[in-house]
């Protein structure tokens, strides 16, 4: 939540609640305080200080059916429905007539797939009229419907509960679930749009309905209607950063830097969103202030090996070899198990002409990850230029045997070549041409003079034709 949104009475309620804390005191606060801390950490994404508020609450409102009420739909948005249900059956005692506890027990039990004890709740509660009720039915009737992994009857309870109350956020971050389930894409789109003519000003729709058109490729579309998301509620975290993400999957740096930026002057620096803002300047070439908010990343964040993974990119752009090697070591330091932070080492002690240091890094990036196609092109593609042909079909062997790739195919034959072996060649290069003719043009830049043997050339001639 920004600064400026937040009432100074709110600001100065949260101010001396966190004050108390640090100092190990409690305080005493009104009940309209509580629910008014519980409901700003809730909004802040912060369950678990929400549940301090709650905890701290109960011991001075130990009647108040409120809080035991606001502690369980904290743990149940957590998902410990477990640890939800005595709370509610504690309210139960204290209010066993009120209906929205025996909802939130129904939908406890629906966490837990207990879905007969669920359905008995919601069934002795009689005729309900009171719309607010029924959305809470409704509800609590689309988790059931997911407990027994009926999507497609989730996805229309919700829809359901949405045109009762379509600014309801719980059913509008549940509904896009349901509706990836349940392959309702268009269907989905064209309700979103339905509830945008009712009120435009839905930033949860937006964003909804951007993430429908995301699920069919259209990208664009998508990426204008998460922006509405974040135009309309600029506190909107996940409208900012999911908008930049899909920038970013369709190269769209330009603008993924703008939305970044635009989230950074409204929340607190954040080392994800420093580095990804990072990353994006960096593909555009803008390598100073990538390096700059990168090292700021590293600043907060110490142990973050992705803000370090970047930094060695970005000193390996600058030629400075020495700290993109450091940069390397310490990605690898804090995640040993991330192929492509070997896989940069690698590259680097091949542009530094340190071929044994190479090898050694292009065979752990195959060890960790064996089924990508480019790490087998890049480690067969330096181990041909350094005429390590023998150790090279080695590689293509264990290739083959976890992708398939034309490339590596005409890399093979190469080889051959290099070796002599021009029978292997030409029985080898009428498979590959059958399969794959274009590629073959690789073949001119790895064995140029292959090209004029009369026999390689009447082999390619018979495919052309």
């Amino acid at each position: 939540m920004n600064n400026n949104r937040k009432t100074h009475t709110l600001l100065n309620l949260i101010t001396d609640f966190e004050t108390l804390i640090e100092k190990g005191e409690v305080g005493i606060f009104e009940r309209s305080e509580f629910l008014s801390l519980i409901h700003y950490y809730q909004e802040e994404q912060l369950i678990d200080k929400a549940i301090e508020v709650v905890d701290i609450a109960l011991e001075q409102f130990k009647y108040n059916v409120e809080f035991y009420i606001a502690k369980a739909r904290l743990l149940l948005a957590k998902n410990s429905p477990k640890l939800s249900l005595p709370l509610i059956e504690h309210a139960e005692k204290i209010s066993p007539y009120e209906v929205d506890v025996q909802i939130l027990k129904a939908k406890a039990f629906s966490k837990m797939g207990n879905t007969i004890e669920s359905k008995a709740i919601l069934g002795n509660l009689g005729t309900v009229v009171d719309q607010h009720i029924l959305v809470e039915i409704g509800l609590c009737e689309s988790y059931i419907f997911e407990a027994e992994k009926d999507f497609e009857q989730m996805y229309l309870k919700l829809k359901e509960v949405l045109k009762m109350a379509p600014q309801n956020e719980e059913a509008l971050e549940k509904i896009n679930y349901a509706s990836m389930l349940s392959r309702r894409f268009e269907e989905n789109i064209d309700f979103h749009q339905t509830l945008l003519d009712i009120n435009p000003y839905n930033y949860m729709a937006w964003f909804n309905l951007g993430q429908s058109y995301s699920n069919i490729h259209e990208y664009e579309e998508a990426i204008d209607a998460m922006e509405y998301s974040f135009l309309i509620n600029e506190d909107f975290e996940s409208g900012y950063l999911d908008c930049a993400d899909l920038c970013v999957q369709i190269n769209k740096m330009e603008r993924a830097v703008d939305i970044y930026r635009d989230y950074l002057k409204r929340f607190d620096k954040d080392p994800f969103v420093l580095v990804n803002l990072a990353s994006c300047l960096k593909e555009l070439g803008v390598l100073s202030e990538a390096r700059k908010l990168t090292l700021e990343a590293i600043k907060l964040d110490p142990y973050n090996d992705e803000a370090y993974y970047l930094l060695a990119e970005i000193y390996q752009k600058e030629s400075r070899w020495e700290n993109a090697l450091n940069a390397y070591y310490k990605a690898i330091e804090l995640d040993d198990s991330r192929e492509e932070y070997y896989a940069g080492l690698a590259n680097m002690y091949d542009k530094l002409n340190e071929p044994e240091k190479a090898l050694k890094y292009f065979d752990q990036v195959i060890e960790l990850e064996p089924s990508e196609e480019q790490y087998y092109l890049d480690y067969i593609s330096f181990l041909f230029r350094h005429q390590l042909y023998n150790r090279a079909l080695r590689i293509i062997k264990i290739s083959e045997d976890n992708v398939y790739s034309p490339d590596i195919i005409y890399y093979k034959i190469a080889c051959l070549w290099k070796m002599g072996k021009k029978s292997r060649v030409l029985s080898l290069l009428d498979l590959a041409l059958e399969e794959s003719y274009d590629n073959h043009l690789l073949l001119h830049t790895l064995i140029p003079d292959a090209m004029k043997d009369a026999s390689v050339v009447d082999v390619i001639k018979y495919y052309k034709k």
